[in-house]
Formats: C-alpha cells, sequence, structure tokens
C-alpha cells in the first residue's frame, strides 16, 4: 500500500473530526476529484486499513497504512453510496 504524504492545501483529517463529532461527513473538493471522509464515514463505509483501492481511485493511507480519510476518483464512490453521509462541496 502506497504512502501518500499529504499536500500542502489538504485539510488534516483531524481537522474534520474536530468540526464534525461522529456525524458521517465528507467534503468534497472543488474539482471532484478528491474527498475527505471523517471516521465516522469511513467506518459506516467499511473502509479500513485491509479495504483495497478501487480500479480508478485511491484510499490515502498513513504511514502505518490507515487511511487518512483523503480519498480521490473512484474511490470517492465508497463513502458516496453510503446512506446517512453527508456532502458537502466547497474549497478543499
Amino acid at each position: 500500500m502506497p504512502f501518500f504524504p499529504p499536500c500542502a492545501h489538504c485539510p488534516a483529517p483531524a481537522a474534520a473530526a474536530a468540526a464534525t463529532g461522529d456525524v458521517p461527513t465528507w467534503l468534497l473538493r472543488h474539482d471532484s476529484h478528491m474527498a475527505l471522509a471523517n471516521s465516522a464515514a469511513l467506518r459506516l463505509a467499511g473502509i479500513t486499513a485491509a479495504t483495497a483501492d478501487p480500479a480508478g481511485g485511491a484510499i490515502l493511507r498513513g504511514p502505518d497504512g490507515e487511511p487518512t480519510g483523503l480519498l480521490t476518483d473512484a474511490a470517492m464512490q465508497l463513502v458516496a453510496g453510503e446512506q446517512g453521509v453527508g456532502c458537502r462541496q466547497g474549497g478543499v
């Protein structure tokens, strides 16, 4: 599993947790190619360290292999299809 360092303009996953608590939430980046899911949304979608990257997308992971909450392209569909996960598009 590759490790993707966070980009300079991406929000820290801890910031999402602090702002949303245990309410499943994901924030869609303005170009719709990346989203940040909080830990509640990752749990609801069943995304863990063992979850494989889907074809055409990536689950970005920390050095420990755990998902950071940053999802690209097709990986966003793992969360987007879950009932109870709120989405907001903005300047992420």
